[in-house]
């Protein structure tokens, strides 16, 4: 993963509060504490995962193969990412 990312192939960005993350391979901002959740999303390409840490047993991966609903949480974190506090 590292090297993709190194070689500009992969573009990893990362929102989380300062309390619970920290990557030495993708870009990160930081949320407030109040403003996350336990779930996370994951979009590439036309797919979407989204993963959920609250189930008896961890993590529940839902997989979406949609263009459509990938491109709308691409905005959504886009629209995040911008407004989130830089490290």
């Amino acid at each position: 993963m590292k090297d993709l990312v190194a070689s500009g192939e992969v573009t990893v960005r990362i929102l989380a509060t300062k309390s619970n993350f920290k990557s030495s391979f993708a870009k990160y901002k930081f949320q407030p504490a109040g403003h996350m959740a336990p779930t996370a999303f994951y979009a590439f390409g036309d797919c979407l995962a989204l993963v959920s840490f609250e189930h008896d047993d961890p993590p529940y991966v839902v997989l979406h193969k949609s263009g459509p609903f990938a491109q709308a949480y691409i905005q959504a974190f886009n629209l995040a990412w911008e407004n989130a506090q830089a490290v």
